[in-house]
């Protein structure tokens, strides 16, 4: 038990979500809660794209080797810090210009300057790559700037491009993540793309808490009692909030950091769960936390402004 127990943590089985598992879980919250229909069926055309984008992605350039994957862990660094740039800028426009006509034809709520967002100078092919570089690199400075500079919504910037590279970083993700020891890491930025957790899940056999990536979706684990952003584990400045009639969805707070996490508990749900319909599902939580004076660990995928 206790040598399968070590495995486990060591060797985390990722299983991604099949586009007929992401319609049937929108199908049932759009059920459970009709008022969130516009939203979940304008994310539901967000992820059949990037489902769609996944599979024509050429990841033969990330052959990286369990050694060189874990040699980086051991330095602190995501794994992607050893391949960036290697984006293909015709193949990321072409994302870009369709995840742009979805959220203009689908979204509830219309994004402030998303017509302009095509337009940028910094997202022309000849400049994807720096762009990207920037973005991988968290320079919120440069964005800050452009979004000044060229009249478009800072916000609505960030959240088509994250979308439009989200299934770039999937599909290496995917060769990548088998190979991680996740005993080498013990960070609250994802192992693979250095990105930040937007959403937190119990797993329903063994009530491991794993930490998902706003971006490429990979999931490892940390600790129970365990802040997702600055990584606190004292006890007296970390507490959680739920319904009174939905204990299977939290909210853990840390009082250090002022910063939030939104958890889904499995076995209280009875069931698993796909974190980025989960994230959606519980947009109601975000509003309470952000009212009692605290921040999400990462902008989630989800927000717009």
């Amino acid at each position: 038990m206790c040598s399968k127990g070590v495995f486990t943590i060591l060797k985390l089985e990722q299983k991604m979500p099949s586009k007929k598992d992401i319609e049937e879980e929108i199908s049932y919250y759009k059920k459970k809660f009709p008022t969130l229909g516009g939203l979940l069926n304008l994310f539901g055309s967000i992820f059949e794209l990037q489902s769609e984008y996944i599979e024509k992605i050429d990841v033969s350039g990330f052959g990286l080797s369990e050694e060189e994957v874990n040699e980086t862990l051991k330095k602190g660094s995501p794994v992607l810090a050893l391949k960036r740039g290697e984006i293909s800028a015709t193949l990321f426009k072409e994302v870009l210009v369709e995840l742009i006509k979805i959220v203009e034809d689908k979204s509830p709520k219309k994004m402030e300057g998303l017509n302009k967002v095509l337009d940028i100078d910094e997202l022309k092919e000849e400049n994807i790559n720096l762009f990207i570089e920037k973005f991988e690199r968290g320079d919120d400075s440069f964005f800050e700037n452009l979004s000044k500079e060229k009249g478009v919504n800072k916000e609505a910037l960030l959240f088509i491009v994250t979308h439009a590279l989200s299934p770039f970083y999937e599909a290496y993700a995917k060769n990548l993540r088998p190979k991680i020891n996740h005993h080498l890491w013990g960070k609250e930025f994802c192992p693979i793309c250095g990105n930040r957790p937007y959403i937190t899940r119990l797993r329903k056999e063994d009530g491991l808490k794993l930490l998902s990536c706003s971006v490429c979706k990979t999931e490892w684990w940390t600790q129970r009692i365990r802040c997702a952003f600055c990584g606190n584990v004292d006890s007296e400045t970390l507490s959680i909030f739920y319904p009174e009639d939905d204990k299977g969805h939290q909210v853990e707070l840390c009082d250090k950091c002022k910063k939030y996490s939104k958890l889904s508990n499995e076995k209280e749900l009875g069931r698993n769960v796909i974190l980025r319909v989960e994230d959606i599902a519980t947009i109601h939580l975000d509003a309470v936390a952000k009212k009692r004076g605290y921040l999400p660990t990462a902008q989630s995928p989800i927000e717009m402004n």
